[in-house]
């Protein structure tokens, strides 16, 4: 797959270190695809379908965990302690719901949590599948940071075609040779200008 940057870095500086990102990219058969890269040591691609199911499982994960916090400020500003109110989420709410579908973000998982100490809805963010011990936790984003890796995918899902129809153009109309003109197509995200 292509390394060349139509890159989203997140901006939630909670999650510099160990990154996940998103990009298009050219896949072995020549076909360009959403790219998902986490800690600079995996990789995966999202077909049409997968990278739907991918952003609904993040936006899901983001309602969760801004639901929960809802939950605790509401119930705790009636007189509940945090504990009870904690419990009342864990034990009885969140078994009641549809799991999150791990399937469509594997290997990443992305699970809502709720700060003991401050009450504030995140999303962590864990890697599987190095080992069979823990998976890795590799970021703690607010709701609105997951949802804007969401957007990002979704962005790259609408570049993919333009990206290879602009490749067709480049090798079939103008006379690129193929690596040359993939190289192009993979800088062009510099020159896109978001609306004003």
């Amino acid at each position: 797959m292509s390394r060349k940057p139509r890159r989203q870095r997140p901006a939630d500086p909670m999650a510099r270190d160990r990154a996940v990102w998103v990009e298009s990219g050219v896949a072995a058969d020549g076909t360009f695809v959403v790219e998902v890269h986490a800690d600079g040591d995996w990789s995966f691609a999202l077909d049409r379908d997968r990278a739907l199911a991918y952003v609904a499982t993040v936006y899901d994960a983001a309602a969760r965990a801004e639901y929960d916090a809802a939950i605790l400020r509401q119930l705790t500003s009636r007189g509940l302690s945090r504990e009870v109110v904690g419990e009342v989420i864990i034990k009885d709410l969140r078994p009641d719901r549809p799991p999150l579908n791990d399937a469509a973000t594997a290997p990443l998982t992305f699970t809502p949590i709720v700060s003991e100490v401050s009450g504030h809805p995140f999303v962590h963010v864990h890697v599987h599948g190095r080992s069979a011990r823990e998976p890795q936790f590799l970021a703690q984003w607010k709701p609105a940071s997951a949802r804007q890796h969401a957007g990002h995918v979704l962005d790259a899902l609408a570049v993919v075609d333009l990206d290879a129809g602009y490749l067709r153009a480049l090798v079939g109309v103008i006379g690129i040779d193929a690596p040359r003109a993939r190289a192009v197509v993979a800088t062009l995200a510099d020159h896109r200008r978001p609306a004003a």
